[in-house]
């Protein structure tokens, strides 16, 4: 009995278990394995992060465009160039060709033949501005009645067509020759020189109308227009100018005819019907530039009204000057 007493003292040795349960954590973490791990958490974006975004293309270059648009430019300028040449320029907006480029053509083509008859005809309203156009008949001043003649050649090129046909030939050509005329008028310096030249410009623009109507009665054509180069500004002060020139021509026929009141010789009747109809000739020739310009009446009556209170200021002025002068 004794001998198992001192037997007792070997199993003591069991709290070496607890190392054991210490040993435990670390044969935990070898039955973990990677894929049981959490993915870690998205980045938030930042303002950094928008340089990392795939970069756009490159933009076109400033010359590369240039040439783009130039290449669209000269292929609608291609387009536009057919049938009578009308052109296009930077702003797109419609230029009547010049006289010679719009008689291009067949001599055989019918349409061409009757635009050259109207341009050679027209052109006895504006001679000596026209001389050596290709493609215009001359007939020699000794020749009588060379109008009738020029104008027989129309009638008859006109009836190869039809009426709309032959009307639009006609307001083309006109506006072809007031381009030119036009643009003449505003190299000119001379104000007198301009006068000169708008004035054929309401003759050419008033007997085309005539020449349409008589051609083709039954379509109506409306005013040729000024179809340019020439700035809307620029073509006003044409206006302007011929504005000034007409309302300088009505005052020296007032001033005239109220001078000879105040001198005690009575005016005789047709005097003040010749001023009436000169009158009605001027505002005449003025509404047809306006229309040539497409300056609106409007406009063009308020221009007219503030020009003729000027000059009528300027008449009372003299009379009263000149009543003062025949008191003392």
């Amino acid at each position: 009995a004794p001998k198992a007493e001192k037997s007792a003292p070997p199993a003591a040795k069991a709290p070496k278990a607890e190392k054991s349960e210490k040993s435990a954590p670390p044969a935990t973490k070898s039955t973990t394995t990677p894929e049981a791990k959490t993915p870690p958490p998205a980045p938030t974006p930042s303002a950094d992060s928008k340089e990392t975004k795939p970069e756009k293309p490159p933009a076109e270059s400033p010359k590369e465009s240039k040439v783009a648009k130039a290449e669209e430019k000269s292929s609608a300028e291609a387009k536009e160039k057919k049938g009578f040449g009308w052109l296009l320029n930077r702003n797109k907006t419609v230029e009547a060709p010049k006289l010679a480029e719009l008689l291009q053509g067949d001599d055989a083509d019918a349409p061409v033949k009757f635009l050259r008859a109207v341009a050679s005809e027209l052109c006895l309203d504006t001679p000596g501005f026209f001389d050596g156009t290709e493609g215009l008949t001359v007939v020699p001043d000794s020749v009588p009645a060379k109008s009738i003649l020029l104008h027989a050649a129309v009638q008859a090129e006109a009836e190869k067509l039809q009426p709309k046909e032959a009307a639009e030939g006609t307001v083309k050509v006109a506006k072809s020759m007031i381009r030119e005329l036009v643009e003449k008028a505003a190299a000119i310096k001379d104000s007198k020189g301009k006068r000169e030249v708008l004035d054929k410009v309401v003759l050419l623009a008033t007997n085309s109308q005539s020449l349409t109507n008589t051609i083709t009665p039954d379509v109506e054509a409306g005013t040729p227009v000024y179809e340019g180069s020439l700035r809307y500004k620029t073509v006003e002060a044409l206006f302007d100018v011929y504005l000034d020139n007409c309302v300088d021509d009505m005052q020296e026929t007032t001033t005239a005819m109220f001078g000879s009141l105040m001198s005690g010789q009575e005016a005789p009747q047709m005097s003040m019907e010749q001023m009436e109809a000169r009158a009605a000739d001027a505002e005449k020739a003025q509404n047809t530039l306006a229309a040539v310009f497409k300056i609106s009446e409007g406009k063009a009556q308020k221009l007219l009204e503030k020009k003729m209170k000027v000059a009528t200021d300027q008449v009372q002025k003299d009379l009263m000057s000149g009543l003062m002068s025949g008191n003392s």
